[in-house]
């Protein structure tokens, strides 16, 4: 009896620190304000232009990267009239605060990018969507990486 009793104490021990601990998201922009892009999105400049996007980062909720793919010549045109064109295809699309809300997002399996990044010359947004598998839920995020050509 006393080594059963050792034996759950050790457990409950052992247990115990990842029941208590919390998760911080990463990386999610809270504001429309100038920031780090920890603490909110870094907005300093229009997204209206023509944008190379030039890699995708898939990763999980547990921090693994999935998939990391540098890609090159893929254009994306954000006009003022609100129409994202992707190659030779055309989305409306509307950016409020960080919330970059277009059909081409469904892509990536989400309703709309957010934005962590829009500088002059860098843009950055990621896409998210939750998995399901064996094990639970396990949120996908993409973070795609441009640069600016030209306004």
């Amino acid at each position: 009896m006393k080594a059963i009793k050792f034996f759950v104490t050790i457990l409950l021990m052992a247990v115990m620190p990842m029941l208590i601990v919390s998760c911080k998201e990463r990386n999610e922009p809270t504001n429309n304000t100038t920031g780090s892009g920890s603490t909110g999105p870094t907005i300093t400049a229009s997204i209206v232009g023509d944008w190379e996007l030039l890699e995708i980062t898939k990763t999980n909720s547990e921090g693994a990267t999935l998939e990391n793919n540098k890609i090159e010549g893929e254009s994306w045109t954000f006009s003022s009239e609100n129409i994202l064109t992707v190659g030779s295809v055309k989305y409306d699309y509307t950016l409020e605060k960080a919330k970059l809300t277009t059909e081409y997002a469904k892509v990536y399996k989400a309703d709309f990018f957010t934005v962590q990044v829009l500088t002059d010359t860098d843009l950055k947004l990621s896409a998210s969507y939750i998995e399901e598998d064996k094990v639970g839920d396990r949120k996908i995020t993409n973070t795609l990486k441009f640069k600016r050509l030209s306004e």
